[in-house]
């Protein structure tokens, strides 16, 4: 079996659009080339050359989920809760999009909580 070790693969295959099914493995750069261009290898030996913007370091074991935390107004978990800059409340981004407030009372009466 191979070591999945961060030290032995420090980086992680970041794009979508090319090698879909590669998408989060761990991978480590042989080579870099002029033009932004990298030679990169895989745990399984696959071996591919791209651009530099294709991989990202890893900063923590990619075996890790992110803590999800439910919403405290519909529930449902979320990677990151949105803080409300009026009365300080947290909700997930459906709840409480960006820029648009919370629906709690305080807000929805100007803050006159």
């Amino acid at each position: 079996m191979t070591d999945l070790s961060r030290e032995q693969w420090p980086h992680y295959w970041f794009w979508r659009k090319r090698l879909p099914d590669r998408k989060g493995q761990p991978c480590r750069v042989l080579a870099r080339g002029k033009m932004n261009t990298i030679l990169v290898e895989f745990a399984d030996g696959y071996r591919v050359t791209t651009s530099r913007y294709a991989v990202r370091r890893r900063k923590e074991d990619w075996r890790v989920l992110i803590p999800q935390e439910p919403c405290p107004f519909c529930g449902e978990e979320a990677e990151k809760l949105n803080v409300c800059h009026e009365c300080g409340r947290e909700g997930c981004s459906a709840c409480m999009p960006a820029g648009v407030g919370c629906p709690c009372p305080q807000c929805d009466e100007g803050g006159a909580g």
